[in-house]
């Protein structure tokens, strides 16, 4: 357990560029990114060199006190966060970054009570985590590979499994090898029920007849997520899936090859969603070509047509395109990618 001096050094580089004197971390998931610690509390962060504040509460008083140092002071609380903050901050002035999760009532409460401040909305920290280090990859890589094992395993023994039953075999998967938990609740959808994209598992069971299941799952390891969708073919697959199989693969190996550092996501997500259109599935997309991925399951950036963002150097994001034809089925594959100067290469 430690504070990420790195992390915390290139946020006050931004804030510094951003004219921001002071920032308030008020989200759980952006607490673990700077100090590694999976806790409630609020951390405040200054531009200069001061130390950094951690507010908490006695709840978490054994994973915090370890913390203490000459960078970071640590504060336990019996009354509310934003009470302490408040008192924190009450004589400073300048500029607050707060970051746009925080509620609408705490917001309201800090504008009231802080007067020499002024409140700024600022998704800084959400920039900073699009660029994933070593330690993030190799966390990330390490959930993947969990999560290939355990589909492997399940996708051996689906059929005679309802899908409620094939989900809790996943989440059991996971947990036997030793992932925190499921990034999100597993998807397995069969038949023609893979046309809805986030099919919600059934009491069906799951027949050679079906034709196929599709599966979408994730598990978490250190905090960081993993995302991947497999299809398992049986027979009687009507010519459209098998069709629509070819072209996602078409279309998510054209994108893998686009990328690169520089390169317009909306310029990539195009051509990916181009060859879909031209194979005559063109109302068939009903998703974005892919998202970021780290600490949360979807994180910047989002991959669209409309995105105004280039790709860079360490971004860690999904591509997976899917086509979905309502009262058939749907198609879909998924992959973690890693970009790279030159490229973009599967994340492992």
């Amino acid at each position: 357990m430690f504070l990420n001096s790195d992390r915390v050094s290139r946020l006050r580089s931004e804030m510094r560029r951003s004219n921001i004197d002071y920032f308030v971390v008020t989200s759980r998931v952006n607490l673990r990114y700077l100090t590694a610690l999976d806790i409630e509390g609020i951390l405040v962060v200054s531009s200069g060199g001061s130390k950094v504040k951690l507010i908490s509460d006695l709840r978490y008083r054994q994973e915090a006190e370890p913390l203490k140092s000459s960078s970071l002071s640590v504060k336990f609380c019996k009354k509310s966060y934003i009470s302490e903050l408040i008192k924190s901050l009450g004589n400073k002035k300048g500029v607050a970054g707060i970051e746009e999760t925080i509620s609408l009532g705490s917001f309201l409460k800090l504008k009231n009570s802080i007067k020499g401040l002024r409140l700024a909305p600022s998704a800084v920290l959400s920039e900073l985590r699009m660029l994933k280090d070593s330690r993030e990859l190799a966390s990330i890589s390490k959930a993947l590979e969990i999560t290939r094992q355990t589909v492997k395993a399940v996708s051996k023994i689906l059929i005679g499994k309802t899908e409620i039953e094939a989900q809790g075999l996943i989440e059991y998967g996971f947990k036997k090898r030793l992932a925190e938990r499921s990034a999100f609740i597993p998807i397995v959808a069969s038949g023609p029920r893979s046309a809805l994209p986030h099919a919600k598992a059934t009491r069906h069971t799951i027949k050679k007849s079906d034709g196929w299941v599709l599966i979408d799952c994730g598990a978490v390891t250190d905090g960081y997520c993993s995302d991947l969708t497999r299809m398992f073919f049986w027979d009687r697959i009507p010519k459209a899936i098998k069709k629509a199989y070819q072209v996602i693969g078409q279309a998510k190996e054209e994108a893998e090859f686009s990328i690169a550092d520089g390169v317009k996501i909306s310029t990539v997500v195009s051509k990916a969603e181009n060859i879909i259109e031209k194979s005559g599935f063109k109302n068939a997309i009903s998703h974005s070509l892919g998202h970021g991925i780290g600490l949360e399951i979807h994180e910047a950036p989002a991959l669209s047509r409309s995105s105004k963002r280039v790709f860079k150097e360490g971004m860690v994001i999904t591509l997976e395109p899917g086509i979905y034809l309502p009262g058939l089925g749907g198609v879909r594959v998924e992959d973690v990618i890693r970009i790279g100067k030159k490229g973009s290469l599967k994340l492992s």
